[in-house]
C-alpha cells in the first residue's frame, strides 16, 4: 500500500494513516488456511513418528494426544481472535451510526460530507416500510 501511495505521489505520512487491517472476511480465509497448514503439519510429523517404528503403543498414544491438543489450541486461539476482530469491527460500527459519512469524490477533488439531518431522520426507511 506504500508503494502504491508514493507511486502515485501522495504523501506518506497519510498514506500510513489510510492502511487498515484486513477485512474480517479476509481475516478469517487466512485464519481458516493457517490452522489448514497447522493441523496438516502436525499430522505429518506425527505420522512419521508413528511409521518409524521406534515408538512403543503408549508412547504413540501420547504423541497423537499432544497433535490433538496442539491442533484444538490452535483453532480455539484463531476462533478467539477472529471473534475479537469482528467484536471491535461491529463496536466501531455500532457507535457510528447516527455520524455524519465523509465521502471522498475524485472526479471533482471535494471531500463531500453528509450529516444524518440531511438525510431526514429515517425518510428512507420510512419510503421501504411503508
Amino acid at each position: 500500500m506504500m508503494r502504491i501511495a508514493e507511486a502515485e505521489g501522495k504523501n506518506l505520512d497519510e498514506a500510513k494513516a489510510s492502511i487498515s487491517k484486513p477485512e474480517i472476511n479476509m481475516l478469517t480465509a487466512l485464519l481458516h488456511v493457517s490452522a489448514d497448514l497447522l493441523r496438516s503439519t502436525t499430522t505429518f510429523i506425527e505420522g512419521i513418528l508413528l511409521l518409524g517404528g521406534g515408538l512403543t503403543p503408549d508412547e504413540q498414544v501420547f504423541v497423537d494426544a499432544i497433535c490433538g491438543i496442539i491442533i484444538g489450541a490452535s483453532i480455539y486461539l484463531a476462533s478467539i481472535y477472529a471473534l475479537y476482530e469482528w467484536i471491535t469491527a461491529f463496536w466501531r460500527w455500532f457507535t457510528s451510526l447516527g455520524n455524519a459519512i465523509e465521502v471522498k469524490c475524485p472526479e471533482c477533488w471535494a471531500q463531500i460530507e453528509i450529516k444524518p439531518d440531511k438525510a431526514g431522520h429515517g425518510k428512507a426507511a420510512d419510503a421501504f416500510i411503508g
